[in-house]
Parts: C-alpha cells; sequence; structure tokens
C-alpha cells in the first residue's frame, strides 16, 4: 500500500521500519463477509480510485494553508 502511495503522490521518502505499537490492528485487509451478508453492503470505490481522491483530499488542505503541524496533530503523525 505504501508503494502505490508513493507512486501516486510522487514522494519516495526512505521507508523506516519500526516495532509495531501494542495497540496497532494486525489485519489490515478487514473481512467485509459479515456486512455483505446482512447489511448488503461492499465497497463502491475501488483501492486506486480512492487513494486519488483522499490524497488530492489532502493536498488540498495542505495548499489551503493548512499548517502542517495541525496535520501532524490531528492525524497522530509527526512528518
Amino acid at each position: 500500500m505504501l508503494y502505490r502511495q508513493q507512486n501516486k503522490t510522487g514522494n519516495h521518502s526512505k521507508i523506516i521500519y519500526e516495532s509495531l505499537p501494542s495497540d496497532d490492528p494486525k489485519q489490515r485487509k478487514p473481512d467485509i463477509t459479515l456486512a455483505k451478508e446482512e447489511l448488503d453492503w461492499e465497497p463502491k470505490i475501488k483501492l486506486e480510485d480512492g487513494l486519488v481522491k483522499t490524497i488530492g483530499y489532502f493536498k488540498g488542505l495542505l495548499s489551503s494553508g493548512l499548517d502542517e503541524e495541525v496535520m501532524s496533530e490531528s492525524y497522530g503523525k509527526e512528518r
């Protein structure tokens, strides 16, 4: 997923691998079978399209003058 994001943004920062926090989810691709069966729900946006929309959203926030410190506080990561 990270490599897809890097390709979409053109950002090829060095990847640093660290130990996961104890509360980190172990499964990155949730099983949506129950939602499909009980709610007749399934994703409507493909992964690649979702990445493009998400990247565009955050680029818009940054270009609108949103301070990077606010971004890191809001999303829990330092830059």
